[in-house]
C-alpha cells in the first residue's frame, strides 16, 4: 500500500473509531438520566462524556502525529498503521488492569472482558507499558520496523496525555495538594459535590458547609506541561534525524522522571507499588539501552578509525556506521 493509501486509511478508521466513540456515550452538554452532573462554570456536562471525548479525541490528534513521524521514518505502511491501533488497544487494557490491581484480588483483576474497558477507574503508567509493549510486538511480528513504530509510539502518547489531562481537570481526578499562600492565584478550587471537596472534609481541612476546596495545585496541567515539553524534545529529535528508536527512548525517561517527580504533589497517594515500580522500571531499561548502544557505536567507531589508520580495507557499513564516511583507496 503506498503511503497516501496507508495514511487515508488511518485516517478513516481513527475518524470512524472517534464518531463511534461519541456517538455511544452521547452529547457530553446533555447530563444523562440517573449519571449525575458536573457544573464547569454555567455550563451542565455529563461527567462521564467530559472525561473521555478529551480522551478520545487526545487518541485521535495522536494518531495523526503518530502517521507523520511513520512518514517522516519513510515506514508508513499498512502494517505499521495496524501496530499503532494495536498499541492503542494495550493501553486502554493496561490502565485498566493496573487500577484493578491496586483495588481486586489478582485473580479478579487479571480477568478483563470488553465492558471492564467502559467502567470508571485508571491508572496510567501500566497503560504506557502496556501500549507501548503492544506496539514493539505487533510490529516486530507484522515486520514494519519496531524501532520507527517504537518512535511514533512516543509521539502518539506525548500528544495524547496532554487532552487527557484536560479531562481529569474536569473530572476532578488526579488532584493536587493544597498550595502555598503565594501560588494561591496560580491554584485552583473545586466546588461542594467533587472528589477534591469530599477529600478536604474527611482529612478535616475544610468544614463540610464550605462553598469551595482551599487552592490546590493544578496537578493534571502539570502532568500536561511535562508531557508538552517531552513532544517538543521528540520532535526536535526527530527533525534532527536522530536514529530509529532514540525517540521511544527518550519517552521512556523523560516521562517516567516527571511523573515520579511530580507524584509527591498527587493529594490522594496511590496504593500498591506500580505507581512508582512502572515508572523506574521504564527510566532504568530506555537508559541501559542507550548506554549499550552508545558504548556499541563507540566500539565500532575505534574499529574504524583504528582501520583507516591502517589503510586496511573496511567494509563500508563498519564506517558508515561510525559517521566516518567513505574511505578513498
Amino acid at each position: 500500500m503506498t503511503s497516501r493509501a496507508s495514511t487515508a486509511a488511518a485516517a478513516l478508521v481513527m475518524t470512524g473509531a472517534l464518531v463511534t466513540w461519541c456517538a455511544t456515550l452521547g452529547p457530553p452538554l446533555r447530563p444523562e438520566p440517573g449519571v449525575g452532573e458536573l457544573h464547569v462554570a454555567h455550563l451542565r456536562l455529563n461527567p462521564l462524556a467530559a472525561f473521555t471525548l478529551p480522551w478520545a479525541f487526545g487518541l485521535y490528534v495522536g494518531g495523526v502525529a503518530g502517521l507523520w513521524v511513520l512518514r517522516v521514518r519513510n515506514v508508513l505502511s499498512f502494517r505499521a498503521v495496524v501496530a499503532l491501533l494495536c498499541g492503542v488497544l494495550g493501553f486502554l487494557v493496561g490502565i485498566k488492569l493496573q487500577f484493578r490491581l491496586e483495588t481486586m484480588p489478582f485473580t479478579e483483576a487479571i480477568t478483563i472482558s470488553p465492558r471492564v474497558l467502559t467502567e470508571p477507574g485508571a491508572r496510567m503508567p501500566l497503560g504506557l507499558w502496556f501500549g507501548v509493549l503492544t506496539i514493539l510486538a505487533a510490529a516486530a511480528l507484522l515486520r514494519a520496523g519496531w524501532r520507527e513504530v517504537g518512535d511514533a509510539s512516543a509521539v502518539v502518547f506525548s500528544v495524547t496525555i496532554p487532552f487527557g489531562r484536560v479531562a481529569c481537570m474536569l473530572a476532578g481526578c488526579c488532584f493536587g495538594t493544597v498550595c502555598s499562600t503565594w501560588l494561591s492565584p496560580l491554584c485552583v478550587t473545586y466546588a461542594r459535590g467533587t472528589a477534591p471537596f469530599a477529600h478536604q472534609v474527611t482529612s478535616g481541612q475544610i468544614n463540610p458547609v464550605a462553598e469551595a476546596t482551599l487552592p490546590l495545585h493544578p496537578l493534571p496541567l502539570y502532568f500536561a506541561a511535562a508531557s508538552i515539553v517531552t513532544l517538543a524534545i521528540l520532535v526536535w529529535q526527530l527533525r534532527r534525524g536522530a536514529e530509529p528508536g532514540t525517540l521511544l527512548a527518550t519517552f521512556a525517561i523523560l516521562r517516567p522522571a516527571a511523573k515520579l517527580a511530580l507524584e509527591p504533589l498527587r493529594a490522594e497517594g496511590r496504593p500498591g507499588p506500580l505507581m512508582v515500580l512502572a515508572p523506574a522500571t521504564a527510566i532504568v531499561i530506555a537508559t541501559t539501552a542507550l548506554v549499550i548502544r552508545h558504548l556499541r557505536w563507540r566500539h565500532r567507531a575505534g574499529r574504524a578509525a583504528a582501520a583507516l589508520g591502517r589503510g586496511a580495507d573496511v567494509a563500508p557499513d563498519v564506517i558508515g556506521s561510525a559517521g566516518l564516511g567513505p574511505v578513498n583507496a
